[in-house]
């Protein structure tokens, strides 16, 4: 993680007092003026002969005098400032004593060093030594990605920094962590947003408002941001939930495979800022990140999202599903194939082997994609569209489509569902089939 650079510009002190500090967002680089001595007063007369010593006075030190002789007043040594803390003060100036030094400026979240007091001059006495700034709050390092302007960029910049295959850097969730997701979510399904995350996502997520340079909207973003040893990688692998408040179609689309189901997680991106859509759920790891088996279902992953129930992207999904009850809704899950695996190029699934009725939103969306696209071979459970054997892709054992499918969120991992509830969409793509161009005017046919 990069750290933008705080300079701290000391205020100039003059005879009396500091004019004061002005701060600027940084870390490294603080400064502090170096002091200069004052000029020898000019004798009240020639009678009150005498050597004055070089002024000094720092930060509200009274000038001395030296043998009646007036003595000038000095520059004192500027006091030091640290990222937002007090000014330290300049010493206090002897009798003709030359002028105290400032404190050092500390570094981030520290208090400037303490100065020292002026020298004595002839007749005069040592100044006292200035006290250092106190303590400034520490900025913090930045925000992982918020210098992005575009969702686009804002999921490109995170895909970027996500747990790779093999890298076992996805993080298995506890159960606190676990809840809090599902309180995060749901407070940002209620509108909430630009909150602190739950105390044990503290330190790991953001919530924030993230405005879309390129459509102008606003929408409430989560996403990670740890990234302790600054190797350009997120440190656990959980995740962006983001919520657009002004949709009214409760829809929400998903890619659980990011980096490994290549342009799934730019397709389902780009399709939630064209589409009508409340929210946008990706994982945060590739799914072979780690080469540890999922606990849940052995023959994947331990960070493939869809067959683990430990995961944020599952807490998730049962936020969603408490949220919204019996109230109809959606999610799309944006899935990828080889061209090779069936011999259709885009099949639709609700994650079970029951063909999905003609009214349902899949059949629906199925038959508006025929439409724009008449040379798509599009299948589905129960509908075929070349030769040779139907698609195996059913993705019944999903555990999200297992979720909203009706099986207790205990039981996902091993219970299959017995029927469908339209909730949940799985739709797997050859690689040529993943352009969210191509999906728009359908996905907007059937959730106007």
């Amino acid at each position: 993680m990069r750290l933008t650079k705080h300079v701290a510009l000391a205020g100039i002190l003059l005879a009396v007092a500091a004019d004061g500090c002005t701060h600027l967002l940084a870390i490294d680089g603080d400064y502090a003026d170096q002091p200069t001595g004052g000029s020898a007063g000019a004798d009240a007369s020639s009678e009150d002969t005498g050597i004055a010593g070089s002024a000094g006075i720092a930060n509200g030190g009274s000038a001395g005098t030296a043998n009646g002789g007036s003595a000038g007043t000095a520059n004192g040594g500027s006091a030091g400032t640290a990222n937002g803390g007090s000014s330290g003060q300049g010493g206090s100036a002897g009798s003709g004593g030359s002028s105290g030094t400032g404190g050092q400026a500390g570094t981030s979240g520290q208090g400037g060093s303490t100065g020292t007091g002026g020298a004595g001059g002839t007749g005069g006495t040592a100044g006292t030594a200035g006290t250092g700034g106190s303590a400034g709050a520490d900025a913090g390092p930045p925000v992982f990605c918020s210098s992005t302007t575009t969702l686009e960029d804002l999921v490109a910049c995170i895909v970027g920094g996500m747990p790779k295959p093999d890298s076992n850097g996805f993080v298995v969730p506890g159960s606190q962590q676990l809840s809090d997701w599902r309180a995060m979510v749901t407070s940002m399904l209620q509108g909430a947003c630009d909150f602190a995350p739950p105390a044990s996502l503290s330190a790991i997520m953001t919530i924030r408002t993230f405005h879309d340079a390129g459509n102008g909207k606003n929408y409430c973003a989560a996403w990670e941001i740890l990234d302790a040893n600054t190797d350009g990688r997120v440190d656990h692998g959980w995740g962006t939930f983001v919520v657009n408040g002004a949709a009214t179609q409760q829809l929400f689309h998903a890619a659980p495979h990011p980096l490994t189901d290549v342009s799934t997680e730019t397709q389902a991106t780009a399709l939630f800022k064209a589409t009508n859509a409340k929210g946008l759920v990706l994982a945060g790891a590739a799914r072979t990140a780690n080469s540890a088996a999922s606990t849940c279902q052995s023959s994947y992953g331990q960070a493939d999202v869809a067959h683990n129930a430990t995961t944020t992207f599952q807490a998730a999904y049962e936020a969603l599903n408490a949220h919204y009850g019996a109230q109809p809704w959606t999610a799309i899950q944006w899935h990828g194939m080889a061209s090779s695996t069936c011999a259709s190029e885009v099949f639709f699934t609700h994650g079970v082997t029951t063909n999905p009725a003609p009214g349902d939103k899949l059949s629906l969306l199925k038959s508006a994609m025929a439409s724009h696209h008449s040379g798509w071979c599009l299948e589905a459970p129960g509908s075929t569209c070349a030769a040779g054997s139907p698609c195996d892709q059913v993705s019944t054992t999903n555990v999200q489509g297992r979720l909203l499918n009706g099986v207790s969120a205990s039981g996902v991992c091993s219970q299959s569902a017995s029927s469908y509830s339209g909730r949940f969409i799985a739709i797997e793509q050859d690689p040529n089939f993943r352009n969210a161009q191509d999906w728009i005017a359908s996905v907007n046919e059937v959730w106007p």
